[in-house]
């Protein structure tokens, strides 16, 4: 990995304790929403990986995206995020969801300029936080409600309360990780760990409930027979993971275990349900919002407002943006997201970033996970992922001398160094030897 000489500082390379800091946050991402009493564990290894980041890059030892469009679209998404709490109908909400997404977008930064290198290990750790969390919701076991004066076993498995459908969101991301690990890694060892975190998350996803987790399970087993098709080795593996998955499921049917709303669904598939009834109730007071927005996370608090009553999030990305921070803040979001995904596609490690776009595509259609710091430690590995050239790809090297890529790629490289960047940015001053090196 290419880093930068900060004035007065040696070139290195990030430190294996900056990496291992690194890989422990991206660990603790699923868990983001499980509060302990100091804070959640992602807050905590976030905030240690953010201060040694932050030492890295006064030391010259962490690298900078070479991608301006994309480091202005975050630097613009969060300074508009903070101007809509001069409107906002619940300031301190608004105050608080800015800070999130600045202190987000900061890690998405430190993400991109740590881990450039292969993915296998922050797939990896992605892929071993959810397992965890997919074990802690089945131990756990069905959760119970209070029903007036009676307490009610629900059918979907969760642990200390989480919501099931932003624990599907993390198992999926988690299942995509571990799809990748099997398909892409030359260790056996580590693609019988990725299948044995695969079974576990496909398991736990269909006991959980979620509609949206049961048809990103099936997206991306349908991508994994797709992908497995270009090689007769990969088919075998894909053929061998989707057998053991597929037997997990017939085990937890056979037991019962499976929530009867994922029956009904898979005999009845509909695209919506009762969250059209929500943003429906946002139509309504259209006019209102639609040109500034209502003030950022605060959706909740404005349709209650407006109904005397009902205090619901907007259930999905689209509508969420536009409400909230209104149609420059959504434009900002769908250029950002856009932007994303074109350098992740045109990165060597597209196919892990083609495996996680289907969880992230179908919950930002049903849920709006914006605020997960799992969905921003894939954004931060879009921003960091190196791009390739035709000719790069067929010789198997990553662009990373812009003269070089003029000369066998003119025109598509121009433009994707003008759009997107091409990696990460060069020394001012380093020797001819160091301003080559790069990490795995």
């Amino acid at each position: 990995m290419e880093t930068v000489a900060q004035p007065g500082g040696d070139k290195a390379a990030p430190s294996k304790l900056l990496q291992v800091t690194g890989l422990l946050y991206i660990v603790s991402t699923p868990l983001d929403v499980v509060e302990l009493p100091l804070a959640a564990p992602a807050t905590l290894t976030g905030g240690l990986f953010l201060f040694l980041c932050l030492l890295a890059w006064v030391r010259g030892g962490i690298a900078v995206p070479r991608a301006p469009l994309l480091l202005g679209l975050l630097a613009a998404l969060v300074a508009w995020s903070f101007c809509t709490t001069l409107w906002s109908v619940a300031p301190a909400s608004s105050i608080g969801q800015s800070s999130t997404t600045l202190l987000l977008a900061v890690s998405a930064v430190a993400i991109s300029g740590v881990f450039t290198g292969s993915l296998t290990p922050p797939a990896t750790a992605l892929a071993l936080g959810a397992t965890v969390s997919g074990v802690a919701a089945m131990v756990s076991g069905r959760e119970w409600i209070q029903n007036g004066t009676r307490s009610v076993q629900l059918e979907q498995v969760t642990f200390l309360g989480v919501d099931q459908n932003i624990l599907a969101f993390h198992l999926s991301l988690g299942l995509a990780a571990a799809a990748f690990l099997i398909l892409r890694s030359q260790s056996a060892r580590l693609r019988l760990v990725a299948l044995a975190m695969a079974a576990t998350l496909s398991a736990s996803l269909i006991m959980v409930g979620s509609r949206t987790g049961v048809g990103t399970l099936l997206g991306i087993g349908v991508l994994v027979v797709v992908m497995s098709a270009t090689s007769l080795k990969r088919a075998g593996i894909a053929l061998v993971a989707l057998s053991v998955t597929s037997a997990v499921m017939m085990l937890i049917s056979g037991a019962g275990l499976v929530p009867s709303r994922v029956v009904e669904w898979i005999q009845n598939p509909i695209a919506m349900d009762g969250r059209s009834a929500i943003v429906d109730s946002y139509l309504v007071t259209w006019s209102e919002w639609a040109i500034k927005g209502i003030g950022a996370g605060s959706d909740a608090y404005y349709l209650q407002l407006t109904t005397g009553w009902w205090f619901k999030n907007a259930h999905s990305a689209f509508w969420k943006a536009w409400i909230e921070l209104g149609i420059v803040g959504l434009l900002l979001w769908i250029l950002l997201v856009v932007g994303l995904g074109l350098r992740a596609f045109l990165s060597r490690e597209r196919l892990f970033f083609g495996l996680c776009t289907i969880p992230i595509v179908l919950f930002f259609y049903t849920l709006a996970p914006l605020n997960s710091n799992m969905l921003w430690v894939i954004f931060g590995l879009a921003l960091g992922a190196t791009i390739t050239t035709p000719a790069e790809e067929r010789a198997g090297r990553p662009m990373t001398d812009p003269a070089r890529s003029k000369r066998t790629d003119p025109h598509p490289a121009r433009i994707r160094s003008s759009l997107l960047g091409q990696g990460h940015s060069r020394p001012a001053t380093a020797s001819r030897s160091n301003s080559s090196a790069h990490s795995e």
